[in-house]
């Protein structure tokens, strides 16, 4: 479709120039790249100078600039200096050589400031394009120019655009980040910056190289999804209902502390404190890809306010996590795998019958999109007398066949999540939250926090990481 092409092209255009802006900035090194937006006066024709002759870097902060026409030298020279370079350059009548200064601590601030505005520029410039892109398709879709189809189409490629931007984005924060740590480590050694400058940045770094390599971990199709979380309240009565209600606070805290939408569905209090069950809806990026790991029985040991005694108790509650799947199924049918016959139809029906080729015969060429599998699909349709018709009802029959192979493909999908649930009893957990030993330990994965309050009030990022890290391979 011209409307995707478009934005795409748009697109690449607005990171070609984001890549060239970034490869034209002065940042202490020789680098040919800075030469290519300086234009000479060549003959009348504005030429880039590095069309002119060869640049090249034999010193770290040296450029050499040897012109095939010696005569332009001084012109080259003139357009160096009318440049924003910042660099007075010197000629023996051969060459032109631009001799790059160390940087110094203003300038070093004042390149990531460049770097961060020319990169949000960009990032403003791709969602503009979207966006443009977006309203076009439904303004078109409105007037009839496109189908619903058609448009439907058009929204799903913009989403693989959106989520391959996102991807960019995390990309380049990451290279910023880790050109700011080098620029740091730079400082330190001209005791410009102290040890814990270098340390704070070098945590920054790390910690968007972990952010990065865990949402790599989240390959599925469902990992996008939204999900839903369900927990119940084990054995144990009121214990087990305060349990399960304290896990629900977590979850929301969690999803608050994340930008993730929570909403209860569903909640049955308990008899005298906390609940018995409750289902909450979770939306946002990655949801489920995050949460899925929080399937199985979750153990808490405490002193119970609710024992008279003030005896150590130990409580179950088990949280249940799926993807939040649409429930209308899109049947993708390819036009170049029908073929068509006709022949005639048999039995009573009047002079036309055994005549006129009425009934058809639809073959389809199905490849299962999940397991590569092949198989033709027959349909063949005498209803009417009427071949159009006859060929509408085949079609109907046709997409009626593949709606039943993705639901039964979703089913399947579904089942495999339930048969990780499990028993909400000992032996079963997948974590024990320890509250007198100020310990939350995962059985899974050994991960373990003595930050017992922070766990409850949503920090389980960690225990999220540990398990993506180890079993996400698994599951793909």
């Amino acid at each position: 479709m011209d409307i995707i092409e478009t934005a795409q092209d748009k697109m690449n255009k607005t990171i070609a120039v984001l890549n060239r802006d970034l490869g034209s900035l002065r940042a202490g090194r020789a680098n040919p790249k800075l030469l290519d937006r300086i234009m000479v006066d060549y003959y009348g024709t504005p030429t880039p100078i590095n069309q002119m002759g060869t640049v090249s870097s034999p010193e770290p902060r040296l450029l050499v600039i040897s012109l095939w026409d010696a005569s332009m030298i001084s012109a080259a020279e003139k357009a160096i200096q009318k440049s924003d370079l910042g660099i007075n350059p010197s000629n023996d009548g051969k060459l032109i050589r631009l001799v790059f200064p160390e940087l110094t601590e203003e300038r070093r601030k004042e390149l990531v400031k460049i770097v961060r505005k020319k990169a949000e520029e960009s990032k403003v410039a791709v969602r503009a394009i979207r966006r443009e892109a977006n309203e076009t398709i439904k303004k078109d879709c409105k007037d009839g120019t496109i189908t619903e189809d058609d448009q439907k189409k058009a929204e799903a490629q913009m989403k693989l655009v959106k989520d391959l931007q996102k991807w960019i984005e995390g990309y380049n924060e990451l290279k910023t980040l880790a050109d700011e740590l080098e620029l740091a480590f730079d400082f330190y050694k001209e005791e410009l910056v102290t040890e814990e400058d270098v340390d704070a940045a070098y945590a920054k770094a790390s910690e968007a190289v972990e952010a990065l390599e865990l949402k790599n971990m989240l390959r599925d199709e469902a990992d996008q999804m939204d999900c839903v979380l369900k927990i119940n309240s084990g054995a144990g009565g009121t214990e087990s209902q305060d349990w399960a209600s304290m896990l629900m606070r977590m979850y929301l805290r969690y999803a608050e502390t994340n930008g993730y939408k929570a909403t209860i569905a569903n909640l049955q209090e308990g008899d005298e404190a906390g609940i018995k069950t409750c289902t909450i809806n979770i939306e946002g990026d990655f949801a489920y890809g995050y949460l899925k790991g929080e399937n199985g029985v979750h153990r808490l040991v405490r002193v119970s306010p609710y024992n008279a005694q003030g005896k150590r108790m130990t409580s179950f509650a088990s949280v249940f996590v799926t993807p939040l799947v649409d429930d209308s199924i899109e049947v993708n049918i390819l036009p170049a795998n029908i073929s068509w016959d006709t022949f005639r139809s048999g039995g009573a029906g009047g002079q036309n019958v055994n005549k006129v080729e009425s009934g058809v015969r639809l073959r389809y060429q199905y490849k299962d999109p999940y397991t590569g599998e092949e198989e033709e699909i027959l349909i063949e349709n005498t209803e009417t007398r009427d071949q159009p018709k006859n060929r509408e009802n085949a079609m109907r029959q046709l997409r009626s066949i593949l709606y039943d192979k993705e639901l039964q493909h979703r089913m399947a999908e579904q089942a495999k999540v339930e048969a990780g649930k499990k028993k909400i009893e000992w032996g079963s957990q997948i974590r024990s939250y320890v509250f007198d030993d100020r310990r939350v330990k995962d059985h899974r994965t050994n991960y373990q926090t003595s930050d017992v309050n922070g766990v409850m009030d949503g920090k389980i990022d960690g225990f999220i990481k540990a398990y993506l890290m180890e079993f996400s391979s698994q599951e793909s």
